[in-house]
């Protein structure tokens, strides 16, 4: 919300939903079965973000992390925590609409 994407997604989980990152995903899962019916599990969720913490938080789920160079971390630093994919922003936005709906990385 901070940064206005909350609008840009009908369900999610955000830091503004818990102090611990770790708890974002079991959050967002449950919000997308709320809303969809259907639950999501290991690569079917995508975490975005721009810090190791971001990359790590839902590695126990196994989930798809897809990490941005837009913060302080780097490539190297994100790769290193775990990210399955770094970008240096999110301005293709073809591909990364792709990667967020199970297309080709």
């Amino acid at each position: 919300q901070s940064v206005g994407l909350d609008g840009y997604f009908s369900f999610g989980a955000f830091g503004s939903d818990s102090e611990q990152r770790s708890d974002l995903p079991a959050i967002a899962v449950q919000r997308a079965f709320e809303k969809t019916g259907v639950g999501f599990q290991g690569k079917g969720i995508v975490i975005v973000g721009d810090t190791t913490h971001d990359v790590s938080c839902g590695r126990a789920l196994g989930v798809f992390a897809l990490a941005v160079c837009t913060g302080r971390h780097s490539r190297a630093r994100l790769l290193a925590a775990g990210a399955d994919l770094v970008l240096d922003d999110l301005g293709e936005t073809a591909r990364v609409l792709d990667i967020l709906t199970g297309g080709p990385v």
